[in-house]
């Protein structure tokens, strides 16, 4: 997350915050909606942040929302 708030933020400033609200707000919306988001793999979820070519990989088990990666999307799974 550091780094890419810090790559953003040198692209253009202000950019890396955007990224970082983008990034809260998925994670708010995650917490909503934990089903709306289709499974990849047996419980495991996929979400795409808008904006930025992120995933958010996920699970919800005994009534909790785990976030397991949020990762670049030209980076390996």
């Amino acid at each position: 997350m550091q780094t890419a708030y810090d790559y953003y933020e040198a692209q253009q400033v202000g950019l890396g915050e955007d990224f970082l609200i983008e990034i809260d707000e998925s994670l708010r919306l995650l917490l909503l909606y934990p089903f709306a988001f289709p499974n990849k793999y047996k419980n495991l979820r996929e979400y795409a942040v808008p904006r930025f070519p992120f995933l958010i990989y996920y699970e919800v088990t005994d009534n909790q929302l785990r976030i397991l990666s949020i990762f670049h999307t030209s980076r390996n799974k």
